[in-house]
C-alpha cells in the first residue's frame, strides 16, 4: 500500500511540473503530439521505399514505434493504433514492458497511435500520450547476390514485393519431391503439407528439386540467400515424387492442394503420355479456380509434354539470361509462355544450401509465383483472369533461331518471356465472372490413352460410368470381372472419382483392356510416370 501511495505522489508531482509547463512539442517523426504527460513518443521509422537498393535497409516493411520509458512509474506498456482520432475504434498493436513495439505492415494513411502506461495494482491505463503519423506501405528491399538473381529482376519479380501483397495472403502449392523444411529461406512461409509417397505428413526433400523449385517461388527475404518471385506467399508441400512420379500420387496431390486452398499449383514434372486420371484431377482444379503452372519439358523437340499440353494448364519453356529459347527446352503448339531456366539459383537440402539449376523445371516456378502476386493484389482474379493477364502481358521475344517466327506468339517461346511489371500495370482488373465454363469431373479423354512405356508394377487405374443417382463421391459396385477375381480397389484420393486395382504383376495391359471392354467402366488405363524436369 505504501508504495502505491508512493507512486501515486510521484506521479502528481510530475504532472503538476509538466501542466506548469504546457507547452507542445514536435516529435521528431514529424507527427505534432502534446507533452502533458510522462510518456513521449520518440520516433516512428520507415522503411526504405526504394526497390533492389543495396544497403542495410532493414527487409521488414513493419514500422517500429518506440516511446521513453518510465519503469519507475510504470509496469508495462500498451500501444494502440486507429484511424479516429478520438480512438473510437482502436486495436491493439502489443502490450510489452520494453520501450519499443512493431507495427504491421499492412497500413496506409493516417493513423494514430497511443501508448498508454500501466500499473499492475490499477484497474486501467494511467497515462498516455498520442502520435499522429502517415504510413506509406514501401516495398521490400533486399541484399541477395544480384549477379546470380538475374532472372529476378529479369522477370520483373520486384514490381511484386509491395509490403502488402508479395503473394501474401496466397498459397502456392508445389507438387514435387518434397521440400527442405529447415531451409531459413523457406521456413517463414511453410505450411504443413502431404506425402503422397509414404503417405504421411513428412515432407522432406531427398532429392532436392522441389527445394530449388520451392525456393524459385517462395524464398523469403531475409538478405543472407536468395529470393523468390513471391517472398511472402505462403508455400504447401505436396511430396508426390521418390524415384518417380506416379500418376495416381500427382492426380491425389493436385486434388489435396485444392481441397487444402491453393490458388496456384505448380507442376515441374512432364510425362510423354497422357493420362485421364490426371487429367480429371486437372479438370477438378481448373474448375474450383486454381491456377495451374507445368513445366513443358526438357526434349528439344516439337512436342509439349503432359500435363503442360493440357489446356487448362500455362505451359512454360525456359529462356536463359539472353533470353533465347534454352537449346533443350520443348516447344509446340501447346507453349503458352517462356521464363527464365538456365543457371537458377535457388535454395536445396545440402550445405551450402544454394545452388544453380537448370530446365523447364526452373522457369514454371517463375510464373506460379507471378500468378501468386497479382492474386495477392487483386484477390478477386479468377484463374482465367490471371492467366490471360500473365500470357497477355509477356514480353514478346522473336526466336533468333528461326526468323519466320516474328512478332506475337510462336512455338518456341509461346507469347513472350514473363513480365511482372507490366501485367501488375494492368490492375485492377474488372470483377467478371470466367469465360471458360467449369470443367466436369468426367471430362476424360473418350478415346484410350495409349500405353505409358513404364508403369507401377501391379496396379492399374479406373473410373466408373456414373450411375444414375450417383454422386462421385459414392462408392458403386466394383467392375465385375475384378470382383470375380477377388482384386481390390482403393480410392486415388478421398472423393475423387477414380480408383486404383491391384492386380497381379505381369498382368497390367491384360487387365486394362478388360476393363476397358467393361460397359460400367469410363476408362482404364496403367499407372505411369511423370520425371521431373
Amino acid at each position: 500500500m505504501r508504495r502505491a501511495i508512493n507512486r501515486l505522489i510521484r506521479l502528481a508531482c510530475l504532472v503538476a511540473v509538466v501542466l506548469a509547463l504546457h507547452a507542445p512539442v514536435v516529435a521528431q517523426g514529424g507527427g505534432p503530439y502534446q507533452l502533458y504527460m510522462p510518456l513521449v513518443l520518440d520516433k516512428v521509422d520507415l522503411p526504405q521505399p526504394s526497390i533492389l537498393a543495396l544497403n542495410n535497409a532493414p527487409t521488414s516493411c513493419d514500422y517500429i514505434i518506440r516511446w521513453q520509458t518510465l519503469s519507475n512509474y510504470y509496469d508495462s506498456y500498451e500501444v494502440q493504433r486507429s484511424q479516429d482520432a478520438d480512438f473510437g475504434n482502436s486495436v491493439t498493436v502489443c502490450i510489452t514492458t520494453a520501450g519499443e513495439c512493431t507495427v504491421p505492415a499492412e497500413l496506409d494513411g493516417t493513423w494514430y497511435f497511443r501508448v498508454s502506461g500501466r500499473i499492475a495494482s490499477q484497474p486501467s491505463n494511467v497515462w498516455s500520450s498520442t502520435y499522429t503519423a502517415t504510413l506509406r506501405t514501401g516495398m521490400l528491399v533486399y541484399n541477395e547476390n544480384t549477379t546470380q538473381l538475374w532472372n529476378m529482376p529479369r522477370v520483373g519479380a520486384p514490381s511484386g514485393w509491395s509490403c502488402i501483397s508479395a503473394g501474401r495472403g496466397v498459397t502456392v502449392a508445389v507438387l514435387d519431391t518434397g521440400i527442405y523444411t529447415q531451409h531459413p529461406d523457406l521456413v517463414p512461409n511453410l505450411l504443413a503439407g502431404y506425402n503422397f509417397v509414404d503417405g504421411n505428413t513428412i515432407v522432406d526433400d531427398l532429392n532436392g528439386h522441389g527445394t530449388h523449385v520451392s525456393g524459385i517461388i517462395a524464398a523469403a527475404i531475409n538478405n543472407g540467400g536468395v529470393v523468390g518471385v513471391a517472398p511472402r506467399v505462403s508455400l504447401l508441400p505436396v511430396k508426390v515424387c521418390g524415384s518417380n512420379c506416379p500418376w495416381d500420387a500427382v492426380a491425389a496431390g493436385i486434388r489435396y492442394a485444392v481441397d487444402h486452398g491453393a490458388r496456384v499449383i505448380n507442376l515441374s514434372l512432364a510425362g510423354t503420355t497422357p493420362s485421364d486420371t490426371l487429367y480429371e484431377a486437372i479438370s477438378y482444379a481448373y474448375s474450383h479456380n486454381v491456377v495451374l503452372i507445368a513445366a513443358a519439358g526438357n526434349y528439344d523437340n516439337d512436342t509439349v509434354r503432359y500435363p503442360a499440353a493440357y489446356t487448362e494448364t500455362l505451359s512454360v519453356a525456359a529462356t536463359d539470361i539472353n533470353d533465347l529459347r534454352a537449346t533443350w527446352s520443348s516447344y509446340g503448339p501447346n507453349t503458352d509462355l517462356a521464363a527464365p531456366g538456365v543457371n537458377i539459383s535457388s535454395t536445396v537440402p545440402n550445405s551450402p544450401y544454394y545452388a544453380l539449376k537448370l530446365g523447364t523445371s526452373m522457369a514454371a516456378p517463375h510464373v506460379a509465383g507471378a500468378a501468386a502476386i497479382l492474386i495477392s493484389a487483386q484477390p478477386s482474379l479468377t484463374a482465367v483472369q490471371a492467366r490471360n493477364l500473365i500470357t497477355s502481358t509477356a514480353r514478346d521475344l522473336v526466336y533468333s533461331g528461326n526468323p519466320s517466327y516474328g512478332a506475337g506468339w510462336d512455338p518456341y517461346t509461346g507469347w513472350g518471356r514473363l513480365d511482372v511489371t507490366a501485367a501488375l500495370a494492368r490492375l485492377p482488373l474488372a470483377a467478371v465472372a470466367s469465360d471458360d465454363p467449369p470443367l466436369s469431373a468426367e471430362a476424360w479423354s473418350s478415346a484410350a490413352s495409349p500405353h505409358p512405356t513404364s508403369y507401377v508394377a501391379g496396379e492399374v487405374l479406373y473410373a466408373l460410368v456414373k450411375e444414375p443417382g450417383l454422386t462421385p463421391q459414392a462408392a458403386p459396385l466394383a467392375p465385375l470381372a475384378l470382383a470375380r477375381a477377388g482384386i481390390r480397389s482403393r480410392r486415388v484420393a478421398a472423393g475423387m472419382p477414380v480408383w486404383v486395382a491391384e492386380v497381379p504383376r505381369g498382368q497390367e495391359k491384360a487387365w486394362v483392356e478388360r476393363l476397358r471392354n467393361d460397359p460400367r467402366v469410363a476408362y482404364a488405363e496403367l499407372n505411369g510416370f511423370l520425371e521431373l524436369q
